[in-house]
């Protein structure tokens, strides 16, 4: 995720129950208040033919995803879309 204000980031990984934490690239846990802007990258290792997410998510021009992180803890539901399945 990107800082609107300062461009400042931060970054974290999804679990498998679709539960992330969010930390700066000093491994401090949090972001600073105010609007960001985010993007949603598949794992290592996954597959880049099938990817589990639609490719928009990964740059922020295109993912559409914009969150506002409050003073304090915050709990953000963030939704993607799937790719549609190939027809074979």
């Amino acid at each position: 995720m990107e800082s609107v204000a300062d461009l400042s980031n931060a970054s974290g990984s999804i679990a498998a129950d679709g539960t992330f934490r969010v930390a700066d690239p000093l491994g401090q846990n949090g972001v600073p208040a105010g609007a960001c802007r985010v993007v949603v990258h598949p794992s290592e290792g996954a597959d880049r033919q099938n990817p589990p997410v639609e490719p928009i998510y990964g740059r922020y021009e295109t993912s559409g995803i914009e969150i506002t992180v409050n003073p304090g803890p915050t709990k953000v539901t963030i939704t993607v879309r799937r790719p549609a399945a190939k027809k074979g």
